[in-house]
Protein backbone atom coordinates (compact mmCIF):
# COMPACT_ATOMS: atom_id res chain seq x y z
CA UNK A 1 0.00 0.00 0.00
CA UNK A 2 1.15 4.01 -0.66
CA UNK A 3 2.70 5.25 1.85
CA UNK A 4 0.48 8.11 1.38
CA UNK A 5 -2.87 6.27 0.92
CA UNK A 6 -3.82 5.82 4.84
CA UNK A 7 -3.38 9.46 5.57
CA UNK A 8 -5.22 10.59 2.89
CA UNK A 9 -7.60 8.40 3.28
CA UNK A 10 -8.05 9.32 7.08
CA UNK A 11 -7.96 13.21 5.82
CA UNK A 12 -10.62 12.28 3.50
CA UNK A 13 -12.93 11.13 6.46
CA UNK A 14 -11.97 13.98 9.30
CA UNK A 15 -12.63 16.27 6.53
CA UNK A 16 -15.62 15.62 5.00
CA UNK A 17 -17.77 18.13 7.50
CA UNK A 18 -15.69 20.33 6.56
CA UNK A 19 -15.37 20.51 2.72
CA UNK A 20 -19.66 19.92 2.78
CA UNK A 21 -19.48 23.71 4.71
CA UNK A 22 -16.69 25.00 2.21
CA UNK A 23 -18.83 23.99 -0.56
CA UNK A 24 -22.12 26.01 0.80
CA UNK A 25 -23.17 23.69 3.58
CA UNK A 26 -24.58 21.85 0.96
CA UNK A 27 -24.25 18.84 3.15
CA UNK A 28 -25.24 19.79 6.95
CA UNK A 29 -27.72 22.74 5.24
CA UNK A 30 -30.62 20.13 5.27
CA UNK A 31 -33.18 23.22 3.94
CA UNK A 32 -31.09 24.41 1.71
CA UNK A 33 -31.39 28.07 3.12
CA UNK A 34 -27.42 28.74 2.74
CA UNK A 35 -27.28 28.62 6.87
CA UNK A 36 -26.99 26.47 9.73
CA UNK A 37 -29.59 25.86 12.18
CA UNK A 38 -29.43 24.73 15.34
CA UNK A 39 -30.88 21.47 14.79
CA UNK A 40 -28.61 20.73 11.20
CA UNK A 41 -25.60 21.85 13.85
CA UNK A 42 -26.72 19.12 16.13
CA UNK A 43 -27.57 17.17 13.02
CA UNK A 44 -23.42 16.48 12.60
CA UNK A 45 -22.18 17.47 16.18
CA UNK A 46 -24.68 15.89 18.42
CA UNK A 47 -22.40 17.26 21.53
CA UNK A 48 -23.16 21.42 20.30
CA UNK A 49 -25.47 22.48 23.06
CA UNK A 50 -27.22 25.89 22.48
CA UNK A 51 -24.94 27.89 24.85
CA UNK A 52 -22.03 27.21 22.87
CA UNK A 53 -24.31 27.83 19.46
CA UNK A 54 -24.90 31.01 20.72
CA UNK A 55 -21.50 31.44 20.90
CA UNK A 56 -20.64 30.31 17.78
CA UNK A 57 -23.31 32.81 16.47
CA UNK A 58 -21.71 35.79 16.31
CA UNK A 59 -24.28 37.94 14.94
CA UNK A 60 -27.00 36.60 17.18
CA UNK A 61 -29.64 35.80 14.32
CA UNK A 62 -30.29 32.55 15.14
CA UNK A 63 -28.37 30.41 12.49
CA UNK A 64 -24.46 29.90 11.43
CA UNK A 65 -22.98 31.44 7.89
CA UNK A 66 -20.43 29.86 6.50
CA UNK A 67 -18.01 32.23 7.75
CA UNK A 68 -19.37 31.68 11.90
CA UNK A 69 -18.68 27.65 11.01
CA UNK A 70 -15.39 28.07 9.85
CA UNK A 71 -14.24 30.56 12.81
CA UNK A 72 -15.93 27.97 15.42
CA UNK A 73 -13.35 25.26 13.36
CA UNK A 74 -10.05 27.71 13.63
CA UNK A 75 -11.70 28.43 17.17
CA UNK A 76 -12.06 24.74 18.05
CA UNK A 77 -15.58 24.94 18.78
CA UNK A 78 -15.98 22.09 15.79
CA UNK A 79 -14.24 19.23 16.23
CA UNK A 80 -14.12 17.82 13.04
CA UNK A 81 -12.41 14.79 13.94
CA UNK A 82 -15.92 13.02 15.60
Amino acid sequence: MNKFARPIAALAVVMTPALAIGEGAMEVDADGNGVLSFDEVRAVWPDITPEVFAVMDSDADGVLTDEEVEAAQDAGMLQLSE
